[in-house]
């Protein structure tokens, strides 16, 4: 398709000021409906989100402008399709104001305004059209092998996924604390602060962990939270499912050698944990696109407390929150193996809180069909 700026250097100066008078009209009023549609009123963004529309954006146009050739979930395509947007109209912005840099030159600067819109706006309004008319096709959408949820993550791997990472890992630095994350669930920054182990009168594993989100430590609590994590919580493991005996006979052995008690983190930290783990799964699991990581660990322990049929408050005590809420964004109990014999107590009591009470990563996941209502009328008259 012939441009302006093409046409107009094939004509007379009278041909060429008779074709603006025409073409202007149409012009200015294409400017100002896109202004009026996808400029008017929109809101600033943060940097971090600029720079997420900008990297989604570039992977779209890596991929030949394709939203659903990338788009493997209904939240993904959303996604992708506002990063789309965004650079639509990032890119109207520059030609407005490209346009504006040339008006105010004088001279032939109007016309070049002209140009600058008829090269650009046709091609801005046809990707903003093209990306309304978009719909997401579950069916149709290419599912990728990759993903970020550790619960999903469980469902890809092998059988003795568990015996692998710790046949890997025991005689390193990071043995014990692999070893704990694998028979409860744990977070990275709880073992930085130390786990006293101990052995009870019936030869069972008491493990004593400090929380590391709650009110009292302070960290990661918005200050509408009431707190959405235990002070303290304590775990008897007397009985493991097949796949972790191993592991379960071996810490037994480690805290017997050590007089009947040990305490499991010194001088190691949650960045640490994570890094060193995360640097194993990949080169273990070398197939898979998506390694799994600590809180792999975390998700698969919650899986066995689910399927040791522990009510939801005795899973919320052993996981270390406040909330029952909480666990539905974790492990599920088909993904647990059973033979877990364990009992759990904590030192705060376990709430049904309502979903504006909780951090907004489990507000999210928890459906709607499942909400505080029904929950709490389920419970009505426990005393809880």
């Amino acid at each position: 398709m012939t441009t302006l700026r093409e046409k107009l250097a094939t004509l007379d100066t009278d041909a060429a000021l008779r074709l603006v008078s025409n073409v202007r009209p149409g012009l200015f009023n294409k400017v100002t409906q896109l202004r009026k549609l996808h400029l008017k009123g929109a809101s600033e963004l943060s940097d971090r989100t600029k720079d997420g529309y900008a990297a989604d954006a570039r992977r779209v146009a890596a991929s030949g402008g394709n939203v659903l050739a990338l788009a493997g979930t209904y939240a993904s395509f959303r996604k992708l399709r506002a990063a789309c947007f965004w650079r639509a109209r990032e890119d109207l912005r520059e030609c407005l104001a490209r346009a504006d840099r040339a008006r105010k030159k004088g001279g032939t600067g109007d016309i070049e305004a002209l140009c600058i819109y008829d090269e650009a706006l046709t091609e801005i309004e046809n990707r903003i059209a093209t990306l309304g008319s978009l719909r997401f096709d579950a069916i149709a959408a290419t599912r990728r092998n990759k993903t970020h949820m550790q619960r999903h993550k469980l469902c890809r791997l092998p059988v003795n996924w568990i015996a692998q990472i710790h046949h890997r890992t025991k005689e390193s630095k990071y043995g014990d604390a692999v070893a704990v994350g694998i028979l409860i669930p744990v977070r990275p920054d709880e073992i930085a602060n130390r786990i006293l182990i101990r052995l009870d009168a019936s030869n069972a594993l008491v493990f004593e962990v400090v929380g590391s989100k709650s009110r009292e430590r302070g960290a990661g609590i918005a200050s509408d939270v009431v707190g959405i994590g235990q002070p303290k919580r304590w775990l008897t493991l007397s009985a493991v499912d097949p796949t972790r005996q191993d592991v379960f006979e071996w810490l037994r052995s480690r805290v017997v050698a050590n007089g009947g008690s040990m305490t499991i983190g010194k001088g190691l930290s949650a960045s640490g944990i994570c890094s060193a783990f995360r640097a194993m799964s990949k080169r273990l699991f070398a197939r898979h696109r998506s390694p799994p990581s600590f809180y792999a660990l975390r998700h698969a322990a919650c899986a066995e407390l689910k399927a040791a049929d522990l009510d939801s408050f005795e899973i919320a005590k052993g996981m270390g929150h406040s909330s029952t809420l909480s666990q539905k964004v974790y492990g599920i109990r088909s993904q647990g193996v059973g033979g877990y014999k364990i009992c759990v107590s904590a030192s705060a009591r376990v709430r049904i809180s309502n979903c504006k009470n909780l951090p907004p990563s489990v507000t999210r996941n928890v459906s709607k069909s499942e909400g505080t209502r029904s929950i709490a009328n389920s419970f009505k008259g426990l005393g809880c």
